[in-house]
């Protein structure tokens, strides 16, 4: 976000105040990259948080509890 503070500050002052859908739509379509890598990035920390572990013990013993 920070790289595109010089663009957002050009867009607001921009703007059509009379139409202020019109300049959502213009700021949407300027960040439209870095929120889809957000996304992704938040989609593989979820894969990778409820993928199912190895079997067996490990460096720190058995298993507490077997679920």
């Amino acid at each position: 976000m920070p790289s595109q503070l010089a663009n957002i500050q050009e867009a607001m002052q921009t703007a059509d105040l009379k139409n202020p859908a019109a300049g959502m739509m213009m700021m949407r379509g300027s960040m439209g990259a870095g929120q889809l890598l957000a996304w992704v990035a938040i989609g593989v920390v979820v894969a990778l948080g409820v993928r199912k572990s190895t079997a067996g013990p490990n460096r720190f013993g058995e298993a507490p509890f077997v679920a």
